[in-house]
Parts: C-alpha cells; sequence; structure tokens
C-alpha cells in the first residue's frame, strides 16, 4: 500500500491523489501542513484539548483518531481533538447552545 506523501507522514493514502484524508483536509481546510499538525497535537501532549484521551492522526473515522477544531466563524485553529469532543464542540457551536444552561440541565 502507498503512502501519503505529506512530510512526516506515512498514513495509507486512498488509490487516488498523494495525501491521505486528515493531510489533504488540513491543507485545504486550515492552511497547515502534517508537520504543524503534529506539533500542535504534541503540544497538547498526544492527547485531546478537551477530554485528554490519547489520540494520533491515523486517518481513521474512529473517536481516538485527532481532528483539527477550527472556529466555524474565522476559520482560526484552535487545536486538536479527538472526534467525539470535535463533533461535539461543532455542533454546540453551530446550534448557539448555551453552554450554562447545558450545564444546568445536566445537573
Amino acid at each position: 500500500m502507498k503512502t501519503c506523501k505529506s512530510e512526516g507522514c506515512n498514513n495509507p493514502k486512498p488509490n487516488r491523489g498523494n495525501y491521505c484524508n486528515p493531510c489533504r483536509n488540513s491543507r485545504q481546510r486550515y492552511g497547515i501542513s502534517a508537520p504543524e499538525r503534529q506539533n500542535l497535537l504534541d503540544q497538547q501532549g498526544g492527547r485531546c484539548k478537551l477530554c485528554s484521551n490519547q489520540i494520533e492522526f491515523d486517518g481513521s473515522k474512529s473517536q481516538y483518531s485527532a481532528c483539527v477544531d477550527h472556529d466555524h466563524t474565522t476559520g482560526k485553529v484552535r487545536g486538536i481533538l479527538c472526534g467525539n469532543c470535535n463533533t461535539w464542540a461543532g455542533y454546540l457551536e453551530n446550534k448557539n447552545i448555551n453552554l450554562k444552561t447545558l450545564e444546568d440541565y445536566l445537573k
């Protein structure tokens, strides 16, 4: 199986193209390279910035695969999250859920 052409990435790549899905998404959506993306995760100790689970950029869609999180209004990268936290953070942000209301509801 062929691997991704991004510097520092050895993930398997799809049959077409030169980059694995995480590298292609990082470059196109966020304007960061694979080493820059990995550096962000390394600065977080290899853990999700919200739940602290150990994560990595493995190209899978699992809950423990690392995701680049960004502000949906500005596009600015905020950090690296696991798949679950990234999904929930995006949902809460897009729906304009009041976190205090959510906290009170969960109590």
